[in-house]
């Protein structure tokens, strides 16, 4: 068992690169499970757990790499993290984790097991409005919506980063997130 350190505010704070918050699980001192963002938190590692939003009753496309993956679009990911559509015929609970709560598990690589890292944890309960930046792919940079996540695919190098929650229909890329996302909570929650 470990104890980590969920802080009151952003270490990466995107307010600095002229982006602006949208909605967060810690703002307004709102309590989110049982935690007041107003004080530090701390957050017991071995009682975390990995969880799947996407489910085989979603719609599947070719991700490139030969086979078909079940994906979800960005809105409806945010709502089943709110518990507000099910996911294979159930509801999610608690699963609306936020930037803090993926800043204190980089923060803390080394208390957590290699199997909890997927290629990516999505943490939804943040939501800024910032410039997604596609100019490396030889596209432009656009507006958007985006959502912190955790990129690690098993190691130990793990970093935060940002996803949109969809693209301009003139990029021509499909906003969905797939069966190789997961959310995390708490299993006393679950």
């Amino acid at each position: 068992m470990a104890i980590i350190f969920v802080g009151s505010s952003f270490e990466r704070d995107m307010w600095k690169e002229g982006w602006s918050l949208v909605s967060d699980v810690g703002s307004k001192k709102r309590r989110f499970f049982g935690w007041d963002f107003a004080r530090p938190t701390e957050l017991d590692t071995s009682e975390i757990e990995l969880v799947k939003f996407v489910s085989g009753d979603d719609p599947a496309s070719d991700c490139g790499e030969g086979h078909l993956h079940p994906y979800t679009s960005g809105a409806s990911m945010l709502k089943r993290a709110r518990g507000e559509e099910p996911v294979g015929g159930r509801i999610l609970r608690n699963c609306n984790w936020g930037q803090r709560h993926g800043e204190a598990l980089v923060r803390n690589l080394e208390v957590i097991p290699e199997r909890f890292w997927p290629k990516m944890i999505i943490l939804p309960g943040t939501v800024w409005k910032g410039r997604y930046d596609l100019r490396q792919m030889g596209l432009k940079e656009f507006p958007a919506l985006m959502v912190p996540a955790l990129f690690g695919a098993g190691s130990k190098t793990c970093s935060l980063g940002f996803v949109p929650l969809s693209y301009p229909a003139s990029i021509r890329m499909r906003d969905e997130f797939s069966d190789m996302c997961s959310f995390v909570r708490l299993k006393e929650l679950s």
